[in-house]
């Protein structure tokens, strides 16, 4: 039986709401700092490529994969991300980080390092996000990047809940 309490939830939307902030303050950085933008391009999208191959390194092992398999698919992931430098792609990967972060929460120490990933994930993304319609203005790119990136909070919101369904039910 699954116990369930408030700190445990409590704690589920913090963590969700700080790594989900990452794209919040990347933007705020490309509104602070907008004559770096340009000469920081590359490195916002190397660091969201480490980003995401060290999120599938985590989870992998934590699925006790064979280390061998898991170099071969960091390898690969990199090859892939390398490919697929494009605005939608960072924004599937980031719905995608929904499912990650409900199926990370079931091992703690897990939890520990995807939480921070997320939110090191989204400084680039939101800092590219807001690059990318920076003519709009920060109200505009702020409630944008909620538009767009806020599928990840209902993907993990909804999988945590339809899990405490379950475990209540049960």
């Amino acid at each position: 039986m699954v116990f369930l309490t408030s700190s445990l939830l409590v704690t589920y939307f913090l963590a969700l709401t700080f790594s989900f902030l990452g794209l919040y303050v990347g933007a705020a950085l490309a509104f602070i700092a907008p004559e770096e933008l340009r000469g920081g391009f590359y490195y916002f999208q190397a660091l969201q490529a480490a980003c995401i191959v060290l999120v599938a390194v985590f989870m992998l092992r934590a699925f006790d994969v064979p280390t061998m398999l898991l170099i071969i698919s960091g390898i690969g992931l990199a090859i892939a991300l390398y490919f697929l430098q494009k605005t939608p792609a960072a924004q599937i990967l980031y719905y995608l980080f929904g499912f990650v972060f409900f199926f990370s929460s079931f091992d703690y120490e897990l939890f520990t390092i995807i939480v921070p990933l997320i939110f090191l994930f989204g400084v680039p993304a939101g800092t590219l996000f807001a690059f990318r319609h920076f003519n709009k203005g920060p109200r505009v790119v702020f409630g944008d990047i909620l538009l767009n990136y806020g599928v990840f909070m209902v993907v993990a919101l909804i999988a945590n809940l339809a899990a405490v369904f379950v475990a209540v039910t049960a």
